[in-house]
Parts: C-alpha cells; structure tokens; sequence
C-alpha cells in the first residue's frame, strides 16, 4: 500500500482558488469603474431663483416699439446717458423708436444721434435698465463729412427678432409723410450735395451676441408686414 506525503499540495486546489480570488477582483474592478446612474435635477433639487427662471417663457420678438415721447424713461435714460460720459445736456439725443426686451421687461433699447460736431455725425445703440439706470453701449459709428451737402443718415430701433435688434437706417433729414410706416422699407429722395438722390432706407438686423459683425437685411415675419401695410393703406385712404 502506497504511502501518502501530508506535505504535497493538490495542484487544483490552486488552480481554483486562483480562479475565485481573480472572479473577485474582476466584479471589484468593473463595480468600482460602472459609471453612476445620472440623477435628473427635480423641483426639489433646483433653487428657487433657477426654477423661477427656467418657468418664465420665452418670447422670440416684439415689434410694438415705443415712441420717445411717450417712454416714461425717456428724459431720466437721455440725462443719464449724457452725464456719465461728460456730456451737455441733451447732447446726444434718443431717435425714434424704443423697443422692450420681451424676455426682461426693464431692459430698453435705443439709437441715439450726437450731432454737436459740425464735421461728422455719431449714432449709437444702447440698451438701458429701468430698474437700476445702468446702461450699455452696443454699437457706436461716427460718419465724418467732409462738405456741407454730404449724406448723413442715423438709425432707428423698431424691434427686436430671435436675439437680434432691428434696426431701419434713415437718412437725417428724412421727413417721411404722415401714413408711412416706419417698418416698411421705402425709398426717400434727399439731396446729396445739392444733387437729389433715391435712398433705400432698409431694415437690418443687429446681432446682440456680435453687434460689430455684418448687418443682415431683415425680412418682416409675414403677419407684421400685411399688419403694417394694411395700416398704412387705411391711413392713405382716409386722407
């Protein structure tokens, strides 16, 4: 009868007990590197200020632009506009047409005219806070003119389109009858030194994101433009 070593180990018992240690290193590894489950924000978990902003709705346009004399802030924004920047008084003028965000109701917009230097000309557009008078500058341009005749033209703000401001450029001296609608574009005739010249006076739109880039034409959304030739063939009508 053969003799048994105690001492000698069985080879599978090795084996096996290598495969289950391996096992158990490979669920640790995976279990520790599975990516955690994404927890979706709920009202709960978002603040109070966040979740009253995320509620509000978002308007793309608003075309219903205010006429200066009837802005309530008209004077307050002009003054403040000149005196932070050293200014006279009424130096640097708010044009025609203000247009409210239709997303932040305390935010204005505007094009101003400075004309206070006999040799040149400077527009600009600004959006302005109601609530707290701060104002930003969006876009300046000065037009030097070199003799008397010269075209000058300046801007104005008649509404605001999926983040972009529209805007109609018209010359200064442009005196348009009493039923022309300012969102139409048109053709004016003004003298050019001493010659008269047709002008197209067209709508751009002016980037909010990047207002020193290139103008694009504008094109009226379809319901606004029959709604505004409707009005200005009513008024043709009734004169």
């Amino acid at each position: 009868m053969p003799k048994v070593n105690p001492t000698k180990k069985n080879p599978w018992g090795y084996l096996i007990g290598g495969l289950f240690v391996l096992v158990i290193v490979v669920v640790i590894i995976f279990g520790v590197r599975r990516p955690a489950e994404p927890v979706l924000p709920t009202a709960e978990t978002i603040s109070e200020d966040v979740q009253e902003i995320l509620e509000q709705p978002l308007f793309q346009a608003n075309y219903d632009y205010i006429l200066p004399s009837d802005w309530e802030y008209a004077e307050v924004a002009q003054d403040t506009i000149n005196e932070s920047q050293g200014k006279d008084e009424d130096q640097e003028r708010i044009q025609f047409g203000v247009v409210q965000d239709p997303n932040i109701k305390e935010w204005f917009y505007f094009a101003t005219v400075d004309t206070s230097d006999s040799a040149a000309i400077f527009s600009g557009v600004y959006r302005y806070e109601t609530d707290t008078r701060n104002w930003e500058r969006l876009y300046k341009e000065t037009n030097t003119i070199e003799e008397p005749g010269d075209f000058r033209y300046m801007y104005h703000v008649l509404g605001y389109d999926q983040q972009a401001l529209v805007i109609k450029r018209i010359a200064s001296d442009y005196s348009p009858g009493p039923c022309a609608e300012p969102l139409l574009t048109d053709t004016e005739t003004t003298l050019v030194r001493g010659e008269e010249t047709s002008i197209v006076s067209p709508l751009y739109a002016m980037s909010l994101e990047n207002p020193y880039g290139t103008w694009q034409e504008h094109e009226l959304p379809e319901d606004v433009h029959t709604q505004q030739a409707e009005e200005q063939e009513q008024c043709h009508s009734d004169f």
